[in-house]
């Protein structure tokens, strides 16, 4: 396959991981040209979005290395796909279109095909720390994608690893896991303005652990 396929559809979910990524959802009609996509495994990728005849951004993009990358979703297609944004601004602005009801369009143009990645050795396990469980789970919540947590550090145009980055700095911690205690968490955030949602986010998973 060499020439750009699109479809209409919804950016159902997204992670701002490292690297982000999108899962697409297409209109029932689209189901035949989404299932295609997975022929495009193992080749570069370039993601156009639109939105409203628009075009919002350009990603460089690749379908992840996971066994499954094209799925069903009720009637629909399920595409899950890595994204390397180069402009943070346009691609954020792309996630904030995906909040209307408003079907956008993804045009996928293929590239070269991806060299093989070498297998890694397997890491050595990490030492226990005093609340590395906590972060963990915090992680797995979402913590540092929330809005109000970005708004309070000034990390609204920031990947993931960059938010966190700027969480240690606030608390002038080298580790969140061996420095930064739930109760120091606490105490910070109720210093924030309409913090008690994140607040009881945080009470949850100590009451967990």
């Amino acid at each position: 396959m060499s020439e750009p396929v699109a479809f209409r559809g919804s950016l159902h979910h997204w992670t701002l991981g490292e690297p982000p990524r999108l899962e697409l959802i297409c209109v029932p009609t689209d189901n035949a040209i989404a299932q295609t996509i997975s022929l495009l495994k193992g080749r570069a990728l370039a993601l156009t979005i639109f939105f409203k005849d628009e075009r919002i951004c350009t990603l460089p993009a690749a379908l992840p290395p996971i066994s499954t990358v094209v799925g069903k979703c009720g009637k629909a297609t399920k595409v899950k796909l890595d994204v390397y944004p180069t402009d943070m601004h346009a691609f954020l602005g792309a996630i904030r279109s995906a909040e209307s009801d408003i079907p956008m369009r993804f045009e996928f143009a293929p590239g070269e095909t991806l060299p093989a990645k070498e297998k890694r050795e397997p890491k050595p396990p990490k030492e226990p720390t005093p609340y590395g469980a906590f972060w963990r789970e915090l992680d797995k919540m979402g913590f540092h994608n929330r809005h109000d947590v970005r708004g309070w550090l000034g990390a609204h145009d920031l990947m993931e690893a960059q938010a966190k980055e700027r969480l240690r700095e606030v608390f002038r911690a080298k580790s969140r896991a061996t420095d930064i205690s739930p109760q120091t968490l606490r105490e910070w955030l109720a210093r924030m303005p309409g913090s008690d949602s994140a607040i009881t986010m945080i009470e949850k998973i100590v009451r967990s652990l």
